[in-house]
Formats: C-alpha cells, sequence, structure tokens
C-alpha cells in the first residue's frame, strides 16, 4: 500500500492527546534523513522519534560559511541528522539550548567500527571536543554511514518527547507508532529492502513484533541507549551494533 508523511501525520494527530508540530517540522526530519540515505542499503536503525521542535525554532541553522555542503538540508530540527541539534554555536536565534542525542552518536560510531578505545567517541563528544572540529568530525560519520549502507529510521514520524512536557501515556505511543508503521514506515523498510533491521529499544520491538514477523531483513533488537546498563552491558550492545553493520 501506497502512503505519504502526511497520511501518517494525520494518523498520528487523530491519536495523540497533545500539541502537534507543524507539518513542516516532519517534513524537514524527513528531508534530513533523506538526505543521508544510502543508495544501497544494508542496514536500517529504527528508533522511536524525534525531540518535539516548536514552530519558533524551525528556522535556518547557523553554520560558517563552508563548514556544511551546500546542498545540506538546513531547517533546524531537533534530530540527530540535523547537525545543529546539541551544538549551541549553530541554533537559530531563539531556540533553546539542549544537548542533542550524544548517545545516538556513539551508536553511529559503533555501527563504523570497534568501539575497544576509551577516547574512540570523543570527537562527537561536546564534552570531549571542539565545536568546529566536533562538526567536521560529525559530517565524516556521516558520510560513512551513509557510504557504507546503514540509514535511520524513526517509527513515528512526530515526536514523542518534548522537553519539560509529560510523555503521552503508553497506550498513546503505542497507538501512534503502529498507526505510523501502518501508513509510512513500513513502506520505508520496505523499499530500502536491507539486509537488517536493528530495533533500537525494546518499546519499539515489542510495539511492532507482530509486524516485525513479516519483515524480510534479519531483525535485531538493542535496548534504548537511555536505559539503565551495565558498563558490560553497553560494551555489549556498541558490540552488536558494529558485528551486524560491518563491511
Amino acid at each position: 500500500m501506497m502512503s505519504t508523511l502526511a497520511d501518517a501525520y494525520g494518523a498520528a494527530s487523530e491519536v495523540l492527546q497533545a500539541p502537534m508540530e507543524p507539518f513542516s517540522v516532519v517534513e524537514a526530519v524527513e528531508q534530513h534523513r533523506e538526505y543521508w540515505k544510502p543508495v544501497r542499503t544494508r542496514t536500517v536503525l529504527l528508533a522511536e522519534s524525534h525531540v518535539f521542535t516548536t514552530a519558533g525554532e524551525h528556522r535556518p541553522c547557523r553554520f560558517p560559511a563552508g563548514a556544511v555542503p551546500d546542498d545540506l538540508p538546513n531547517q533546524f530540527v531537533r534530530f540527530v541528522y540535523c547537525l545543529a541539534y546539541g551544538e549551541k554555536a549553530f541554533l537559530p536565534q531563539g531556540a533553546e539550548p539542549m544537548s542533542g542525542t550524544p548517545q545516538f552518536w556513539k551508536i553511529f560510531k559503533a555501527c563504523l567500527g570497534p568501539a575497544t578505545s576509551p577516547n574512540y567517541f570523543d570527537d562527537v563528544l561536546a564534552t570531549k571536543s571542539k565545536t568546529r572540529e566536533r562538526l567536521a568530525a560529525k559530517l565524516g560519520v556521516l558520510g560513512q554511514l551513509r557510504n557504507r549502507g546503514i540509514w535511520l529510521l524513526d517509527a513515528s514520524v512526530v515526536a514523542l518527547y518534548s522537553p519539560g512536557a509529560e510523555k503521552p501515556s503508553p497506550k498513546m505511543m503505542k497507538r501512534t507508532i503502529e498507526e505510523c508503521w501502518r501508513t509510512h514506515t513500513r513502506c520505508q523498510v520496505e523499499s530500502a529492502e536491507p539486509e537488517t533491521l536493528i530495533v533500537v529499544g525494546k518499546g519499539v520491538c515489542k510495539t511492532l513484533a507482530q509486524e516485525l514477523r513479516h519483515v524480510t531483513a534479519r531483525v535485531v533488537s538493542v535496548p534504548q541507549p537511555q536505559a539503565r546498563l551495565s558498563k558490560s552491558e553497553i560494551k555489549e550492545t556498541y558490540r552488536t551494533y558494529w558485528e551486524h553493520c560491518r563491511p
């Protein structure tokens, strides 16, 4: 069944009893995602959703001239593929500074190599690197992911987390993910034809358990990066990413 992003947005808006982001935010998230889509997708990382972005924040990022490719999508959204997210120096005026999602940058790097060095993640972390060098490192990571066929999708096309606001009920989150999968995300996965689908978060995996049985790709489940894990469990999770993403 063909679907559109608008179908998924409409279906989600009927489920969530909370303020919705403008559809333009959801479109911009998709533009960032499509920019980094591989020509041939080998592995899909299926996460939960991006983070709520207000209409006032949804403005052009402020990158220095020549620091990013000219054709890079430039509308700010709270999404890991948006290189201004978590980077105060590049935020649009009036956007609330946030730490971004450093845990997903660690996931990205774990997909690219064995995270055995204690400094392996430093170049993409704000606490360990300088802003311009970090921007260059992040661009390099995203380029490598695209070249190796690794692509991030979200189960929900709308944000399920808004900083400082109460999360939707588990029932609403479940129904939103189900509706977005039915109307949009399933088609994205099927058209990408990945060899492996890594589901990030036990909640997403549980919600889509029945649907994932029909996916032709090998399905692997890993904990959410925010989950309370021991150091050995975190290392094992990073090892899982590398094992299923290595060339």
